[in-house]
């Protein structure tokens, strides 16, 4: 199973148990110096985007239900604690193989009401949208209240370890962001210019983060605390969430990033930079994909892996679950056919791409397993099946994401999805009866900023003499000659299509189809056509 463990290098330190209640100190804070910083959308080239959906693997005790309704994250040593609306509080393990979670009950009504919380040490410091900040000490309970100006609303709050008395405030009824000394009692605030509204902090060393949204777009900034200034160092847009609404932020002990949002499932996200997760791919993009228009899929559809333009008008559409639909031009289910191959049991995550008519057509599975349907009467029965006879240099059988065709020439298509930088992928050709006629290694006539071979082939297409590749690790299509040249690079942005998994090509224009988690909606068919830098 994929953990957080294996993404995460964390510090183990445990929490104490909580006990609430106590005695109170209030202090009321007099003074403050006013400064200012611009909260504005970054370079469109910087984005975050989803390096691990935590939530999607949380084990939970019997009779304890999933994480929704989130309202604030916090990450202290192994332990993610999350802040529901119901007034739940609870924490999911990191360094536990199966990202165990435990849900933690407090009688403190006003913590269960906060609308941020965040542990530090022994001890919880949280704000409930008015103009105190309260701390609750562990396991004692008792619970030390700072009153700000009497107008102010305060909804988020960061804490670090390295300076135990200071905070970070958001006070929305100003639109300021408030460095905030609990010992001396002193504010120094930030105005906040700019169309981006704090929806949460997180602070760690010298790096303060600020989750910030303007209606659907959400932004990341990263400044540098040093000093009495806030320095901005970073920033970056949220990128292939398709409508997510994010709520707070967090940082890992190794500094990554941690977003969460309001969704009922899968809201808890570790993200990283585009660039620095995947690259930008080792050649350079010459021409970029335009989004012309989306199409929604119908319902039953789920998990699309490869499509294909039909003569008339309508498409073949695969999925990972062996099922094959009929659509009409505008994408409506005619049909759906429920494969059997005789070699294999094939059920999930098998069948990759499908080329041919209504009556009849190819579908290929990841092993290279390729099966003939026709239709006979109203059934579709499996006429042929054949496996690739292509092997590497160890014997292995290739692994494959895509078929191309050539229906003049009866000719196939297939280009190798090999694991790892140093194994050479190739261009297969086989004739039209699935005979092998020629292998080419995928080359590249010029200087790369890296190996070629980083490329994966989700998509195969030909068309008129080229061989067209789609990369979803880099969100790139690349054409290749005949031989298995890379000759152009074309840009296609995942706030677009998130993980592209196959695409097509009608009248000059690019049909891509996406991949999503189970519990995610089924995207779009997006429309493209190529344009220039």
């Amino acid at each position: 199973m994929i953990t957080l463990k294996n993404t995460l290098l964390l510090i183990c330190c445990l929490l104490g148990a909580v006990a609430c209640g106590g005695s109170k100190q209030n202090k009321q804070v007099e003074h403050s110096t006013n400064l200012a910083i611009d909260l504005s959308e970054p370079d469109q080239s910087k984005t975050l985007v989803q390096d691990f959906p935590i939530t999607l693997y949380v084990e939970y005790p019997t009779g304890v239900d999933s994480l929704e309704g989130i309202t604030s994250i916090n990450m202290y040593g192994p332990l993610l604690h999350v802040h529901q609306s119901n007034g739940v509080i609870g924490y999911i393990d990191t360094a536990s193989d199966s990202l165990s979670y435990k849900r933690q009950d407090y009688s403190d009504l006003a913590l269960q009401e906060a609308t941020d919380l965040e542990v530090q040490e022994q001890a919880y410091w949280f704000v409930s949208g008015a103009n105190t900040v309260s701390r609750t000490g562990l396991p004692n309970g008792v619970v030390s209240t700072w009153q700000l100006k009497t107008h102010y609303k305060l909804t988020e709050l960061a804490v670090n370890d390295q300076e135990p008395s200071k905070l970070w405030l958001f006070n929305r009824a100003d639109r300021q962001l408030i460095h905030f000394d609990t010992a001396t009692e002193a504010e120094l605030v930030y105005d906040l210019k700019g169309e981006y509204e704090p929806q949460g902090l997180a602070w760690s060393g010298e790096k303060l983060l600020v989750l910030a949204g303007n209606n659907a777009d959400y932004i990341v900034a990263e400044y540098d605390t040093a000093g009495t200034s806030l320095k901005l160092t970073a920033s970056w847009k949220l990128s292939g969430f398709n409508g997510e609404v994010f709520n707070d932020v967090s940082l890992a002990p190794d500094g990554r990033i941690i977003v969460s949002s309001n969704a009922v499932a899968n809201n808890i996200f570790l993200v990283a930079d585009k660039s620095e997760l995947i690259g930008t791919g080792p050649i350079d993009h010459d021409t970029e994909l335009q989004l012309v228009k989306q199409v929604e899929l119908e319902q039953g559809i789920a998990q699309p892996s490869g499509i294909w333009p039909v003569k008339d008008g309508g498409w073949l559409l695969i999925t990972d679950q062996a099922e094959v639909f009929l659509l009409d031009s505008s994408f409506k289910i005619i049909e759906k056919v429920s494969l059997q191959f005789s070699s294999i049991e094939c059920n999930q995550g098998c069948t990759e791409a499908v080329v041919g008519t209504s009556d009849s057509f190819h579908a290929i599975t990841d092993t290279g397993v390729i099966g003939l349907f026709v239709k006979v009467g109203n059934e579709y029965q499996l006429k042929e099946e054949v496996v690739v006879a292509a092997t590497n240099e160890q014997g292995d059988a290739y692994e494959y994401a895509g078929l191309g065709h050539n229906e003049a020439t009866g000719e196939f298509y297939l280009v190798t999805d090999q694991d790892g930088a140093e194994e050479e992928d190739k261009l297969i050709i086989l004739d039209s009866t699935y005979k092998v006629i020629n292998i080419y290694p995928i080359t590249y006539g010029s200087e790369s900023n890296g190996s070629i071979f980083e490329y994966d082939a989700q998509g195969v297409v030909y068309k008129d003499g080229a061989i067209y590749v789609l990369s979803q690790r880099f969100t790139k299509l690349l054409k290749l000659t005949m031989t298995g040249e890379i000759v152009s690079v074309t840009d296609l942005s995942e706030a677009d299509v998130k993980e592209p998994s196959d695409f097509a090509i009608r009248e000059g224009k690019i049909y891509i189809i996406g991949d999503h988690e189970n519990n995610e909606a089924v995207p779009p068919i997006s429309i493209f056509e190529i344009v220039q830098n």
